[in-house]
């Protein structure tokens, strides 16, 4: 006890001193709240699509895309076709028998199926959809539809073709087949309908299936020849895929589309992009240019797949595309008018206008020259209008590009005096006209 009456006034004294010391002083250099990232400035005479639409580019994006655009298409991607849609001729190909991962390009032949559904009646465009349970978790690129939630065929057709839904896809299948497997029967039954051999589906959307190490797969031609059945068929499918964006302030909903293409290359409005890790980023694009003077009006189709980031994609698509619009489609000889007379001295008539007995169409290069060279047989009369009376070919930048049979329109018969006769003032009355 008297041990801690001698220690208590030393600790009283201690707790004093400390009271009574100054608080320590603030540091010279207090923590700073770390600065909000400065976005880096979209002033680049390039424009890009992004998450937010059509942009210009931002410095390192123009140095990405120049870095991408130095190198061949071959590099790029890992194949591509591109084509007419009208006449299917191919402009150029690279891999295009290869099968390949679709990822969401998937989605063509899903809308497909889904259109055959309403041209068969078993649904329609205004027909509602409730979302289910397997269609609200689906992951990847989505619509973000809730469970319960209604949309109509067409709105959900829409989603699955403009932002890529993946929940659309399942919504549909489930509405139509009852479940997804028995709607992926429907894909695979079409495909071979359609003579496609490498076309293989295992899913509406695209995804891979790790678990099965499984994916759905096709070739970049069967891709082309799919799109441009599609587009023949329903053409109403380019109603969505030229929307630039889907915009539901009702439920605070707005998403870009995802072509990379639309609203940069003119004229272009459609497809379809994709994107998986066993796929590769991939688009289907086509594009149209209206008829003008000696052209008709010309859509192509493009199918690049498999390239290895978003900028190689669209640097090889952007290049390849204007490429494919350079072409047009020019009737080169039309079965109306005449291309050349024929003039035989022993027959009646002696001088026949010919014709092609179908119009003469090719794809050629935007104000490439194309020459016309003419081939007859030896005619002898009698000669019936019912066969050819020769060739004509035509020419441009040294190739040929087309060929056709030519025929006359009447019999050429042996001569007489009197048919002579009437030739012969047939000429003088044709010399009058041109002079005239």
């Amino acid at each position: 006890m008297k041990r801690l009456k001698r220690i208590l006034p030393a600790l009283l004294c201690l707790c004093l001193l400390l009271g009574a010391a100054p608080a320590p002083a603030p540091a010279e250099n207090p923590p700073q709240k770390p600065a909000d990232k400065v976005a880096e400035p979209r002033d680049q005479k390039e424009k890009i699509r992004t998450g937010q639409g059509v942009q210009p580019m931002t410095a390192t994006e123009k140095k990405e895309f120049d870095a991408a655009m130095a190198k061949p298409d071959e590099v790029l991607l890992k194949s591509y076709i591109i084509g007419d849609y009208e006449t299917g001729a191919i402009y150029k190909e690279f891999n295009a028998d290869t099968p390949v991962g679709l990822a969401s390009t998937t989605k063509l032949m899903t809308i497909y199926c889904v259109m055959d559904a309403v041209d068969k009646g078993e649904i329609g465009m205004k027909d509602p959809v409730t979302i289910d349970h397997a269609a609200a978790a689906m992951h990847g690129s989505v619509y973000k539809t809730k469970e319960g939630e209604v949309y109509t065929v067409e709105e959900l057709i829409h989603a699955g073709m403009i932002v890529s839904g993946n929940d659309a896809m399942i919504a549909l299948a489930d509405r139509i087949a009852g479940n997804e497997q028995a709607f992926v029967a429907r894909m695979n039954a079409k495909a071979k309908e359609m003579g496609f051999s490498h076309m293989h589906f295992i899913n509406v959307h695209g995804l891979t299936d790790y678990a099965a190490n499984d994916y759905n797969k096709a070739t970049a031609r069967e891709m082309f020849e799919l799109s441009r059945s599609l587009l023949k068929r329903y053409p109403m499918v380019l109603d969505a895929t030229r929307r630039a964006k889907i915009d539901e302030p009702g439920r605070e909903y707005r998403s870009y589309a995802t072509n990379p293409l639309l609203g940069i290359l003119p004229g272009i409005d459609g497809l379809k992009t994709g994107y998986t890790g066993a796929a590769g980023r991939c688009l289907i694009a086509t594009g149209e240019r209206p008829a003008e003077g000696p052209y008709l009006s010309t859509r192509f189709i493009g199918v690049y797949m498999g390239a290895e980031n978003d900028m190689d994609r669209y640097a090889a698509s952007l290049r390849l595309s204007k490429e494919a619009m350079s072409r047009r489609n020019k009737v080169l000889a039309d079965k109306t008018n005449e291309l050349d007379f024929l003039t035989l001295k022993s027959a009646s008539p002696r001088k026949s206008p010919v014709y092609v007995n179908e119009n003469v169409v090719r794809t050629v290069k935007d104000g490439a020259e194309v020459t016309m060279e003419m081939e007859y047989k030896t005619i002898v009369a009698p000669y019936s209008k019912k066969e050819p009376v020769g060739e004509v070919r035509f020419v441009s930048e040294g190739e040929e590009i087309a060929r056709a049979k030519v025929y006359v329109k009447e019999d050429i018969k042996k001569p007489n005096p009197v048919l002579s006769f009437r030739d012969i003032m047939a000429d003088v009355f044709r010399a009058m006209e041109k002079a005239a």
